[in-house]
């Protein structure tokens, strides 16, 4: 790592190689990649490609085809024409080597939790 830090200028980057380290890794800074695909089952595979899943966007007009789109996608959030929209009474979570606990929402607090079973009886013994 460079003396004066690790930092990306806000960029776009066109993926050539899918197995570059912007595939791979979970970037986070102002990079946006652009990628082509041959239809919809080869956009998901892509997308799938890696072992990531923190969070995907759809784009498109056809809303039927984004909703079909986003319950195939193995990320713990996906968009649907928006990115980075959230909501505390949503969970915010990821999924594969992205999915550590979760945020938000309901099941939010349960990694703060440690949870434990004692019994009894309330029968006196003699």
């Amino acid at each position: 790592m460079p003396a004066h830090g690790a930092f990306f200028t806000p960029s776009l980057v066109w993926i050539r190689d899918r197995n570059s380290q912007l595939c791979c890794a979970d970037v986070f800074g102002p990079v946006l990649s652009i990628d082509s695909f041959e239809g919809e089952a080869d956009a998901i595979g892509q997308a799938g490609h890696n072992r990531l899943g923190l969070a995907a966007s759809v784009w498109s007009a056809d809303f039927a085809r984004a909703q079909r789109v986003a319950k195939r996608l193995h990320a713990g959030t996906v968009w649907i024409n928006s990115h980075g929209r959230f909501a505390p009474e949503i969970e915010v979570c990821g999924y594969k080597e992205s999915g550590f606990g979760r945020l938000f929402g309901r099941q939010g607090p349960d990694d703060c939790l440690q949870a434990k079973h004692i019994s009894w009886s309330l029968e006196q013994s003699s």
